[in-house]
């Protein structure tokens, strides 16, 4: 049995996509991790190793707080940030082209076989060996067709919150099913 939902995917779809996957990503936590707290114990650490080899050590630290504090300011910074700057890099990456067969109107259809992705410019059809997991979100269902990219199901083209959450269910059981 097949099932289908009539979507329409929107630049701020592909924006949260790339988020969702930045953020779970294990290899982009790590990378994040790395940005955001070694230069801001660099920084510290430098003022604090400065002060250390002072003749006053104590009053050289005192007189270096304020640059001290930059580490643990940057990290808290970084953290803040992470998020509103990651979406205006994606946004502006995205304005770098076109992106018809990414944007618009589609159709998602799930049965045994696979999943077929329809717009008005491309289709395509994907075995559920091929799938590499199925996220549900509060707001979308992504079916991950690579370690990169996935077909985005977004909520808001549900009828109810229980045809969403049976659309994802039923392809996490067509994808279980291939597996065996």
């Amino acid at each position: 049995m097949s099932v289908e939902i009539q979507t329409n995917i929107t630049e701020q779809d592909l924006i949260d996509f790339n988020l969702y996957h930045l953020s779970h990503s294990p290899t982009a936590k790590r990378q994040r991790l790395v940005v955001t707290f070694l230069p801001g114990l660099m920084w510290s650490g430098l003022w604090l190793v400065l002060s250390a080899f002072s003749k006053h050590p104590l009053e050289t630290m005192k007189a270096l707080i304020p640059l001290i504090m930059g580490g643990p300011l940057f990290v808290l910074l970084n953290f803040v940030m992470w998020r509103w700057s990651l979406s205006r890099q994606i946004q502006k990456q995205l304005a770098e082209g076109e992106n018809k067969g990414a944007l618009g109107p589609r159709k998602i259809i799930i049965s045994p076989n696979g999943l077929a992705e329809i717009s008005e410019l491309s289709q395509s059809t994907t075995h559920w060996e091929a799938v590499e997991k199925i996220v549900a979100t509060d707001d979308c269902l992504y079916i991950y067709l690579s370690a990169l990219s996935a077909a985005i199901v977004p909520k808001r083209f549900s009828p109810d919150a229980t045809s969403f959450e049976e659309f994802g269910k039923t392809a996490k059981e067509y994808r279980a099913q291939a597996a065996d």
